[in-house]
């Protein structure tokens, strides 16, 4: 994480926003149910792995003790199954427990709703490998270009969002992505037109969920510089061998940053190169980027 260089991006979480907390769990209680566990999947290309470490044997023991104090987050799938959207460490840990269900909360939300809470949640977790904060940044800008897009159609068709007019939402999205991920304010601008619209039909256009409003979406705790945001996305781009080598620092970070750069058919002789040889240096990859 910088220190001191460029804007620290300190928003509130989506919690702490248009709501008291007795508000909060009295709206919890009634989506609160206990559901079968082999009814339940993963949140697909979850960017967070469940290990099976010392932090998940504490979990286990404080499950046995207390139960699952706070519930996981689910949403309905087509096909009637459940979509888990946070609690997976939780989910690992009743299943080890040998527990036939979870407490859980029932909410409606699109695919992007769902994605953008499910890094949220996870961004609370005391240790993120490089890996897994790159995926999850991407997943949740990407999240957010089709969150302002779904607005750009309801604006063009005179409809509200979320049951609120659509631009100042849409001007504080817009101002997100912006401000948070470093896109242009062109780029933003342009979110929405015809060549840039996608579609879930994971819930209505403009449907949010019962006491939640857009504008709580959008305000996310990234707690870290664009700039930041940004080079972690940039190690999407590295082969899965060298993103290792980055969680297991092996790898420096600028260095990795530096890689991304590099065509992967280069990066795939780089591994074999490190795995060999040891730490690349900064030095030695621009000097590669350049020829």
């Amino acid at each position: 994480m910088p220190s001191g260089r460029g804007s620290e991006i300190k928003l509130p979480s989506l919690d702490e926003l248009f709501s008291s907390q007795q508000e909060r769990d009295e709206a919890k209680l009634k989506h609160i149910y206990e559901i079968p566990i082999d009814q339940i999947d993963p949140f697909p290309d979850h960017p967070f792995k469940v290990r099976d470490d010392d932090d998940m044997l504490n979990l286990i023991e404080s499950i046995r003790a207390q139960g699952v104090l706070t519930p996981c987050m689910v949403r309905k799938k087509k096909d009637g199954r459940y979509e888990l959207i946070s609690g997976h460490r939780r989910k690992r840990a009743c299943e080890l427990l040998g527990m036939d269900t979870l407490r859980c909360e029932i909410v409606e939300l699109s695919k992007e709703q769902a994605t953008i809470l499910m890094t949220e949640s996870n961004f609370q977790r005391s240790t993120i490998l490089p890996s897994e904060k790159a995926f999850a940044y991407k997943m949740r800008l990407d999240a957010m270009k089709l969150l302002v897009s779904r607005m750009v159609e309801n604006q063009k068709k005179g409809r509200n969002f979320g049951g609120e007019p659509v631009e100042p939402q849409l001007e504080k999205a817009r101002e997100h992505l912006v401000n948070s991920y470093g896109v242009s304010e062109e780029y933003a601008g342009n979110l929405g037109n015809a060549d840039s619209r996608k579609h879930d039909h994971g819930a209505p256009v403009g449907h949010l969920p019962e006491g939640m409003k857009s504008r709580d979406i959008v305000a996310m705790n990234a707690g870290e510089s664009k700039s930041q945001i940004q080079r972690y996305i940039r190690l999407t781009e590295l082969i899965p061998e060298l993103l290792d080598y980055v969680d297991q620092k092996r790898i420096q970070f600028t260095v990795a940053v530096e890689i991304s750069y590099i065509d992967q058919e280069v990066q795939k002789w780089l591994f074999e190169y490190i795995k060999d040889n040891g730490a690349v240096k900064l030095n030695q990859i621009s000097l590669l980027r350049t020829q």
